[in-house]
């Protein structure tokens, strides 16, 4: 009897397991620039994160803020690494990238192991977000620095565009208005007051 129930799953679980081999290989494409650093910062405060440093810079002190056991300022870096990497996704033409950003957070949590959830989640209640001392120290360094001055690399790497090789002439949306976007993300995205 319970062969019976059992028997149409039989032929699909040996199919499956015929194919668990290849289910099993999975195929990680790097490109050239892929969520690469070009500078290798070490813990520092947001007031200290100049404009050309881009999110995978920052990626780069995040992790050794959080190493060092510097929660405050690591909560820091996640805001302004998440601020430059909104802003870039506005400027990058391939959607397909604008997930690089995240990837780079997910890679520091990756790195640093469980303690990442924890501790960053009590980093935040204590950073506060809207109208807290944090939020207002980050505005204002956003504000007085205004829009970045890299050039995406680390993200337009990380599209499909730069795998395949079609990447449209620099990789950046024609006309792109920095300072208007800078604006825009300060006002709606990070909530700093006028």
């Amino acid at each position: 009897m319970i062969y019976r129930l059992f028997s149409p799953i039989v032929p699909i679980l040996a199919l499956v397991a015929s194919y668990a081999p290849a289910l099993a290989q999975i195929t990680n494409i790097y490109t050239e620039g892929n969520l690469r650093p070009t500078h290798n910062l070490p813990c520092i405060s947001a007031e200290e994160a100049r404009r050309d440093y881009s999110p995978a810079d920052l990626a780069t002190s995040l992790k050794r803020c959080f190493e060092n056991g510097d929660d405050a300022r690591a909560i820091e870096m996640v805001v302004v690494l998440q601020l430059r990497g909104e802003f870039d996704a506005r400027r990058v033409s391939d959607k397909t990238a604008h997930g690089a950003y995240q990837v780079l957070i997910m890679d520091v949590a990756n790195a640093v192991g469980e303690d990442w959830a924890p501790r960053i989640t009590a980093a935040f209640e204590k950073f506060k977000g809207d109208g807290s001392d944090g939020h207002a120290r980050i505005c204002s360094m956003a504000k007085s620095q205004g829009a970045p001055n890299y050039r995406p690399d680390y993200m337009i790497a990380h599209g499909m565009k730069a795998v395949l090789g079609t990447i449209e002439g620099d990789g950046l949306v024609p006309g792109f208005d920095p300072q208007a976007s800078w604006a825009e993300l300060l006002k709606d995205y990070l909530k700093c007051p006028s």
